[in-house]
C-alpha cells in the first residue's frame, strides 16, 4: 500500500507540472466552459419571467443557482477518458504502459487529481462571475455542504471507472469518437444538463433514475442546494454505491479479456 502510495505521490507531482505546461490553454478552455451555464441560466430565466416568474416552482435565481453548482459538478468530474483509451490503444501506446509495474489506470487517476486541482483555481473566479451576473438564490447549510462533497467525490469515481470501462471497448472498436459522442448525448440528457430532471418528462426521469448520469452530475448539484429530502438523499448515496461497486467489479474483468487480445502496434 505504502508502495502504491508513493506512485500515486510522484505521478501526481508529475502531473501537475504537466497541466502548468499549458496553464494558458486551460484558461481558454474554462472560459469557454463558461458559456454554458450563461446560456442555460439565460434561457430558463427568460422562460421563468415570460411565465410569471417561475417554471415548475424554480425562480430565475433557482435556475442561476442549479446550472452554477452544475457546472462545478460537471468541471470537477469531467475526464475524457474515453477518448485517451482510443487513442492510447490507436496507436499502439497501451504496450510502453504493460511493460510498467503499476496498471496504467493508476496512472490515469493519478493524472485526473491532478488536473481537478489546476481545475480549482479557475471555478472560483467563475463561480464570483456568475454569481455577480445572474443573482442566484442560495441556501447553504454545513451539514448539505458536506454531503455535497462525499457525493461529489463518488460521482468522480463512478464517472472515472465508467468511463474507463467505456473507453476500453477500444480493445474491439478501431475508432472510439462514435461511441465517445454517444456517450456525451447520453450523458447530456440524462444527467440534468439540459434541464433540471423535475422538468423532463417521466419516461425521461425513468430512464435517468437508472443509468449512473443522474448520480453523477444532478445528485450532487440537488443535493448542495438542499432540493431533496432525507430519503432522497439517502436513496441517491445508495444509487451511487451500487453503481461504484457494480462498475469496479466489470473494470477488471474488461481488463483482463481486452488485454489478452490486445495486440501494440507502433506506440
Amino acid at each position: 500500500m505504502s508502495g502504491l502510495f508513493a506512485v500515486y505521490r510522484a505521478q501526481f507531482t508529475h502531473s501537475l507540472m504537466y497541466w502548468f505546461q499549458y496553464r494558458v490553454g486551460l484558461v481558454f478552455w474554462f472560459l469557454i466552459r463558461l458559456v454554458e451555464p450563461m446560456i442555460y441560466i439565460s434561457v430558463w430565466g427568460s422562460i421563468a419571467k415570460a411565465n410569471g416568474g417561475q417554471v415548475d416552482g424554480l425562480t430565475p435565481g433557482d435556475f442561476a443557482a442549479y446550472y452554477i453548482v452544475l457546472m462545478v459538478v460537471n468541471q470537477m468530474t469531467f475526464l475524457g477518458v474515453i477518448s485517451l483509451w482510443g487513442e492510447r490503444l490507436r496507436v499502439g501506446a497501451l504496450t510502453n504502459y504493460l511493460l510498467r509495474p503499476v496498471n496504467v489506470i493508476h496512472r490515469d487517476l493519478a493524472l485526473l487529481l491532478a488536473n481537478k486541482v489546476i481545475t480549482l483555481s479557475f471555478i472560483v473566479p467563475g463561480i464570483l462571475l456568475l454569481v455577480v451576473l445572474f443573482q442566484p438564490t442560495f441556501s447553504l447549510t454545513v451539514l448539505t455542504f458536506a454531503g455535497f462533497l462525499a457525493a461529489l467525490a463518488v460521482a468522480f469515481l463512478i464517472r472515472f471507472v465508467l468511463e474507463s470501462a467505456v473507453g476500453m471497448g477500444a480493445f474491439w472498436i478501431t475508432r472510439m469518437d462514435a461511441v465517445d459522442r454517444l456517450y456525451i448525448v447520453i450523458l447530456f440528457f440524462c444527467s440534468g444538463r439540459i434541464a433540471p430532471l423535475a422538468l423532463l418528462p417521466d419516461w425521461m426521469q425513468a430512464i435517468a433514475n437508472v443509468l449512473p448520469f443522474r448520480w453523477i452530475l444532478a445528485f450532487p448539484t440537488e443535493l448542495l442546494l438542499g432540493r431533496l429530502s432525507r430519503e432522497a438523499i439517502m436513496q441517491g448515496f445508495l444509487a451511487q454505491g451500487l453503481w461504484l461497486a457494480f462498475l469496479l467489479l466489470c473494470l477488471p474483468l474488461i481488463w483482463r479479456i481486452g488485454v489478452k487480445r490486445y495486440t501494440g502496434v507502433g506506440g
